[in-house]
């Protein structure tokens, strides 16, 4: 008889606690899974400004004057006409780098980049021979220019890269560099011949 009472005792007071129990946690986890309201921290960092995916140069995106403000040797821009594009943006280093090593980076809207940076170096001698790709020599205003086709190539991992069309050359201590996904070579080197030297202000000016 004793026996008795006492299961029910306990029957009695753990079956409406577990009931309790199951019905919070319950509850708790429907909130948290669908119906409760969207979280406040969430939509804060959905609103924030977000920085660019990435920088082509360690640098900021201006306009085209005022990365002409920042750099101590005129930006050869081509005539719009070679290009048959517009600018769609222009980055440039920071303003306290020095200006023999100022950089800048132009993107056009049909895909070709074109790269400036200053360089106080005398321009290295390339050997053709160790250059991966069909790399040529080509003649810019008077400047020995290496350029390329685009091709593809395999990466380490065994993917295909497809590698641009590239021109780079020296003059007046600025190395320019263009590069189109698409373009030929020859192309390139028709937009580089259409590109004022960069030049540097006289001392003392």
């Amino acid at each position: 008889m004793r026996l008795r009472i006492v299961i029910g005792i306990v029957v009695l007071l753990v079956v409406p606690a577990l009931i309790a129990t199951f019905a919070i946690f319950r509850f708790t986890s429907e909130q948290g899974d669908s119906g409760g309201p969207p979280v406040q921290a969430s939509t804060n960092v959905a609103q924030a400004p977000r920085p660019p995916a990435h920088a082509p140069i360690i640098g900021d995106r201006v306009t085209l004057d005022e990365a002409r403000q920042r750099t101590g040797y005129t930006i050869p821009v081509p005539p719009a006409n070679i290009v048959a594009s517009d600018i769609q943006e222009v980055w440039a280093s920071e303003p306290h780098i020095a200006d023999e090593y100022k950089q800048v980076y132009i993107i056009y809207s049909n895909g070709l980049k074109i790269s400036l940076g200053g360089d106080p170096n005398t321009p290295p001698t390339i050997d053709l021979s160790k250059l991966p790709g069909a790399y040529r020599q080509e003649n810019i205003g008077g400047k020995t220019a290496t350029g390329k086709d685009a091709y593809v190539t395999t990466n380490n991992i065994g993917a295909q890269v497809n590698v641009p069309a590239s021109l780079r050359w020296w003059d007046n201590k600025v190395l320019v560099i263009l590069y189109h996904p698409t373009m030929s070579l020859q192309e390139l080197v028709r937009i580089g011949e259409a590109m004022p030297a960069p030049t540097w202000p006289s001392p003392g000016s």
